[in-house]
């Protein structure tokens, strides 16, 4: 009897206190894949700093935003056509009290028109991999003071 006292307490304890909220990515662009690639990054952070992903009572609201996604043109070929891209991206993270700025810059190359958003997307992707622990640490300083 004890031991299903201790466990019901337990699992109460566990349950009591709420993980962290991450509802969408607010982004004033149209490409869809960029949300789904940004809110992974972020839920696989949180996942690292030890907190859970609830949005139940009690759970702290994480607001993920893009404020900013730039394609600077770096190089252009013999027939004037742009060739390689700079893209510059800026992520805002907030939670109650504590916002930051991510800002990024990754080149990418976009040889022909029969790729599509294939190598923007992929320097999106590495973009948030380098991205990945500056906000592994802002997340660690504001849910674990």
């Amino acid at each position: 009897m004890r031991w299903l006292v201790l466990i019901i307490f337990i699992f109460n304890i566990t349950t009591a206190f709420g993980g962290v909220c991450v509802r969408k990515v607010e982004n004033p662009g149209t490409d869809p894949y960029l949300n789904y690639v940004l809110l992974k990054k972020v839920e696989e952070a949180l996942l690292e700093t030890g907190q859970r992903i609830d949005c139940g009572k009690g759970s702290v609201p994480l607001q993920v935003s893009i404020k900013r996604i730039t394609d600077v043109p770096l190089a252009y070929s013999p027939r004037q056509r742009i060739t390689s891209y700079n893209l510059e991206v800026v992520i805002s993270v907030s939670l109650p009290g504590k916002e930051r700025e991510f800002f990024w810059s990754v080149p990418y190359e976009q040889e022909s028109g029969l790729k599509g958003e294939m190598p923007r997307r992929e320097a999106f992707e590495d973009a948030l991999d380098k991205l990945s622990l500056e906000l592994l640490d802002f997340l660690r300083e504001s849910l674990n003071p």
